[in-house]
């Protein structure tokens, strides 16, 4: 089984040079996609989804380890091309679909064991990694090709004034265990972008899947308030986002043992948590 042929030749298709355009930028490097294969802990009996499958150079290795890949992919030229590459191998693991991930419906894995393997441009990283993260069908094992900074905010430790820390840091770590396996050289893709790149693993823990829609209401529009300006103080960020007087904020603040002048990455995810469930309080 070898799309390596395929793959190339699709990178020389002038047909998909405004693909560039596009922010999609396709891996390149073997030694990475040894990488991403380790970090997925792939065996044969898994099923894959995966992400943007591109020239199908990532997809065709996970085919060669795993049972199944259901292969996601947007571009219309791309997945032409693809489809003819994958009846020419006669490769009978793969499925294609053309269609974009936030519009995917995962209900489909429902009882079903999968892992998620993807290559995220930028502009779709956190409403992917939310999707895959609030549906009740989670994967059990998610790896992602990601702009390195969006992925130093993920890992971002709160707690610590991590001045990466953010509203992704934060629902991230509520709904999952997040891990860097490496960065990538912005050489290893092509279209060569500007910024590197990183592999990171996301384990989802399942803890607050099951929870109310109130409490994830309440937990979305705290964290959302504390980061509205990151630099300023929680009580006058949460104030100024909510419409809630000042003093109020601070004394709801002070009773959840946080203090108003405390900024939003200080926060460890134990004081959202919190901060979610006494939202009525306030």
């Amino acid at each position: 089984m070898n799309l390596k042929k395929s793959a190339l030749n699709m990178l020389r298709d002038q047909r998909l040079r405004p693909l560039k355009r596009l922010g999609q930028n396709f891996l390149i490097n073997p030694e990475a996609i040894n990488k991403i294969l380790e970090a997925a802990e792939l065996n044969k009996k898994d099923l894959v989804l995966e992400i943007g499958a591109g020239t199908g150079l990532i997809t065709q290795a996970i085919a060669g380890k795993a049972s199944k890949v259901i292969a996601l992919e947007k571009d219309p030229r791309l997945c032409t091309l693809l489809e003819k590459a994958v009846e020419e191998e006669k490769i009978k693991n793969i499925e294609l679909i053309q269609k974009d991930v936030l519009n995917f419906s995962l209900d489909s894995f429902k009882g079903k064991e999968y892992k998620v393997i993807a290559n995220l441009p930028y502009y779709i990283t956190a409403p992917t990694i939310r999707k895959l993260l609030e549906t009740p069908f989670s994967p059990v094992l998610i790896v992602l090709i990601i702009q390195k900074e969006v992925a130093q905010r993920i890992l971002a430790r709160p707690q610590t004034k991590n001045k990466k820390t953010s509203k992704l840091t934060v629902f991230t770590q509520l709904y999952a265990e997040t891990e860097l396996i490496g960065y990538l050289a912005k050489d290893s893709f092509w279209p060569q972008p500007q910024v590197d790149a990183a592999i990171i693993r996301i384990t989802p823990n399942n803890r607050f899947l099951g929870s109310s829609p109130r409490f994830k209401k309440n937990f979305g529009q705290i964290v959302k308030a504390g980061f509205n300006q990151p630099r300023k103080q929680l009580a006058n960020n949460i104030s100024c986002s909510l419409k809630q007087p000042k003093e109020r904020v601070a004394r709801w603040l002070k009773n959840n043992h946080i203090e108003p002048e405390q900024r939003a990455e200080s926060l460890a995810i134990s004081d959202w948590i919190r901060l979610a469930k006494k939202f009525s309080k306030l």
